[in-house]
């Protein structure tokens, strides 16, 4: 296949961590120019990671448009005949995009890849990631074998290097202001930071003659400085950390802003050799914790670094088939691959789980799409691997604690690792049934914590809370009662629907000083659920105190806004949300409705589109879209349903009697007999008290006439549209009968607090039903009935339309009844 755009030119740039919130603090201090200029000049976005966030799987990830269980990269190192060895490229199980591009016709340069030792032998120039290991002595530096290709080129990319023991004052001072030429010679952290200056120099030195001197079309480098340089300085960042010495801040705050200095300085210079005319993207595969939540010790886990990633990295885009200062919502590192294809007008593969990122150009996009690339032709051919400088890899690695290459059986810890992190990949993928197949067969008896972690959250996604109660009695005594246990019990406790028991347990684990943010996301879904908004909103806006970039804690606060109809709030919210995570189908949906009432209908009318695009059988939103394109042909109506609602004693049951007596088909059981309080029965039906754990059965037909209290009505399953009756009696009269029911006869201490809040829960509820697009309803007052029963009867009759007895219907109502009257 030959390509059908040959004219167009791209440089991948990957910097390994970079970090939002850094890139704007030094844009803002005048640092970085260059990256300033390109992001003025194109597009700038949050792009999100995957899980596990390990950085040889996810720039495999982001080569190939594949996760890690179905590219195979699963850790840093692997067992190879009797020996620990750096994770090899030649283990990849899937294509590279630019083995597509290369299949097309394409000249491409990769660059210091991370795993792409040993080299693939195609394409103009292939350096691998292990080209420039540094030895003791700079005597006898060879180049590893398998590094180059074409191998013709070995001595002059080997010429390119620059050893640590080749920088000088002037390279290092920027990175430690304050030390002497004699600190720089003797500090351990001067040593580190020059090993990692001198390997990223190397690299653009590679980068830039290949760019300089050869005839291409796609270029790709990866920079693994920034990560490092994290992991090496981060807890020295301004602000000043607790446990940061003064002298220690002194000394080492400067090595993080250095650092993006150097890679803007970098940028610079490959932004001059490329021109105007060559597409650049940049990014990052995941980001970095920076803010007071850094952690200066971290724990004695495997791969523990990792710990100090955030979920959302950098990316930025510029050249001309890019926007220029555009919104890009949702990007994933599994967009990348897609968007490259689409860029040079090649396929896309219906087999990547990724999308192109279309609204990233100018002109309207038409993909293409074929099954899969992997059929397409030969996979990669790789250079044969001889024995190289392999151990100054792996003990970099040792160094900033990705391995352990102490620890005894060596081969099985490799292994355990690698299906670990395979089944975090399934996991990340939403494929529960197959993580959970594979826990069980490989760490089900494991009582180290990531695995009773990982065990819990699969078996609460299955939702099998046998499973689950089965396995955290397999719980050691120190786990079974401490935080994380109380958490995955509340977790459990949401699934049954008992959400006060899940919120008094997650607070439980807030009070035993566990501070996170998805201890309060969980709390404030909770008090949502519950329609305790103030405390919903309370605790979401803590959550993301925490964590300003917690999507599902913007949407959940956008929900509350929603409700307390403020639109405008809820709007900012939910697009903030959706630029993070893209894929957020009630996110969406919640956007149509704010549009809608703000009067942005075209708005209303895309994000309505979007939400059902994601989830054809959300059925709130396919109301929404009947209402906003009224002459949709594909639109059948749904049945509707008669609820009866209010609060318990407002005189539901009455209704229901009503109802019955005139002629509908009222949904009940009989489980609840009459008795002093309800002479004339309950008519209710148990399986509406499971609403919450069970919406799907719900099996009122249309028509049919059901008992909803108040707290229940969110639950309603939404493919129905529903008619609502809201019996409206005065709260002090339904707090003296529900207290009369209690056995209470004396009201010496009325609790007028439950009354205020009983009045400000109806009035949500009514501003929650506005907001409905398969809701209506309409008040009754209950004392209309007993005093002026044929006035509330003609409004029943109007409401209800149809044949039926309101004769007959009238002789019910009994005036008797009335007993817990105000006066």
């Amino acid at each position: 296949m030959q390509c059908r755009m040959n004219n167009t030119k791209c440089l991948l740039i990957g910097w390994d961590a970079a970090e939002w919130e850094l890139v704007d603090r030094y844009r803002a201090l005048g640092f970085m120019p260059n990256l300033d200029l390109l992001l003025k000049s194109g597009v700038g976005a949050n792009i999100a990671t995957l899980q596990p966030v390990l950085s040889p799987l996810l720039w495999t990830s982001i080569a190939t448009g594949k996760r890690p269980h179905e590219h195979g990269i699963l850790g840093f190192v692997e067992w190879q005949g009797q020996k620990v060895i750096p994770v090899q490229g030649s283990t990849r199980r899937k294509k590279a995009f630019w083995n597509v591009l290369e299949e097309a016709g394409l000249k491409t340069q990769i660059i210091n890849w991370w795993p792409s030792h040993p080299v693939e032998q195609s394409g103009k120039l292939k350096v691998s990631n292990q080209f420039c290991e540094f030895p003791q002595e700079l005597t006898n530096w060879s180049l590893a074998p398998a590094s180059v290709f074409p191998p013709v080129l070995r001595e002059e990319i080997a010429a390119l290097r620059i050893a640590p023991q080749e920088l000088t004052q002037a390279h290092l001072q920027p990175f430690f202001p304050n030390h002497s030429w004699e600190d720089l010679q003797t500090d351990p952290m001067v040593a580190n930071v020059a090993q990692v200056l001198a390997r990223s120099a190397s690299v653009h030195n590679v980068i830039t003659k290949a760019l300089e001197n050869d005839d291409w079309d796609f270029s790709a480098v990866y920079l693994e400085a920034l990560d490092h340089f994290g992991h090496l300085a981060s807890q020295y960042l301004a602000p000043q950390l607790e446990g940061i010495s003064d002298e220690d801040f002194a000394k080492y705050s400067e090595i993080i802003p250095a650092a993006y200095r150097w890679h803007d300085m970098m940028l610079g210079r490959l932004m001059e050799l490329v021109g105007r005319d060559t597409h650049i993207i940049i990014l990052s595969d995941h980001g970095f914790e920076v803010s007071t939540n850094r952690t200066i010790n971290l724990p004695d886990l495997p791969a523990s670094p990792a710990l100090e990633h955030r979920p959302y990295g950098f990316f930025a885009a510029a050249g001309p088939q890019f926007k220029q200062d555009t919104p890009l919502y949702g990007a994933s590192l599994l967009d990348i691959a897609p968007t490259i294809l689409q860029l040079y007008n090649l396929p896309l593969a219906e087999d990547m789980p990724g999308r192109a990122l279309l609204d990233l150009f100018k002109q309207e996009q038409k993909p293409s799409f074929i099954p899969s690339w992997e059929l397409s032709g030969p996979g990669p051919s790789f250079m044969a691997v001889e024995e190289g400088n392999q151990q100054a890899i792996l003990q970099q690695l040792d160094d900033l604690g990705y391995i352990d290459l102490s620890g005894a059986n060596q081969a099985q810890l490799i292994k355990e690792e690698w299906v670990y992190n395979c089944l975090l990949s399934l996991y990340d993928a939403g494929e529960f049934q197959a993580a959970w197949e594979g826990f069980k067969e490989s760490f089900l008896a494991k009582q180290d914590f990531r695995y009773l972690n990982l065990g819990a959250k699969l078996c609460l996604e299955l939702k099998d809370l046998s499973a689950f109660e089965n396995y955290l009695a397999t719980w050691p005594n120190s786990f079974a009662t401490s935080p994380l246990a109380l958490y995955f019990k509340a977790s459990a406790a949401m699934l049954k629907g008992d959400f006060a028991l899940a919120q008094k347990q997650l607070q439980a684990v807030e009070q035993a000083g566990l501070v996170s943010a998805q201890v309060y996301f969980e709390i404030g879904r909770t008090a949502f659920l519950l329609g305790e908004l103030s405390m919903a909103a309370e605790y979401y806006e803590r959550c993301l105190k925490l964590n300003p970039k917690y999507s599902s804690a913007l949407t959940g606060l956008a929900g509350v806004k929603v409700e307390q109809v403020l639109y405008e709030e809820a709007i900012k919210l939910l697009q903030e949300s959706i630029s993070l995570r893209f894929f957020q189908p009630q996110a969406h949906y919640l956007l149509g409705i704010c549009f809608k009432q703000e009067g942005e209908l075209e708005a209303a009318l895309q994000a309505t589109n979007i939400a059902l695009k994601q989830a054809p059988k959300h059925s709130k939103a396919r109301l929404l879209l009947a209402e906003l394109q009224p002459s949709n042909e594909k639109y059948t109506a749904p049945k509707e349903i008669i609820i009866v609602s209010g609060f318990p004693r407002s005189g539901t049951s009455m209704m229901m009697a009503i109802l019955g007596k005139a002629g509908f088909s009222i949904v009940q059981d009989g489980q609840r007999i009459a008795d002093e309080s309800n002479p004339k029965g309950y008519y209710e039906y148990e399986g509406i008290k499971h609403l919450a754990e069970a919406p799907e059965k719900f099996s009122a037909k249309e028509g049919q006439v059901v008992k909803v209290v108040a707290p229940l009505l969110r639950y309603l399953p939404p493919e129905n549209t529903y008619r609502i009756l809201w019996m409206d009696r005065p709260i002090i009269e339904i707090i003296i009968s529900q207290e009369k029911m209690k056995g209470n006869k004396s009201l010496q201490n009325f609790p007028y607090q439950l009354a205020m809040q009983m009045e400000e829960e109806q009035k949500r509820v009514f501003q929650w039903i506005d907001a409905q697009v398969n809701m209506k309803a309409e008040k009754f007052a209950y004392q209309e009935f007993l005093v002026k029963p044929e006035a509330v009867m003609t409004q029943l009759a109007r409401y209800l339309k149809g044949d039926y007895n309101w004769q007959k219907a009238t002789a019910e109502i009994d005036s008797k009844l009335y007993r817990s009257k105000i006066g």
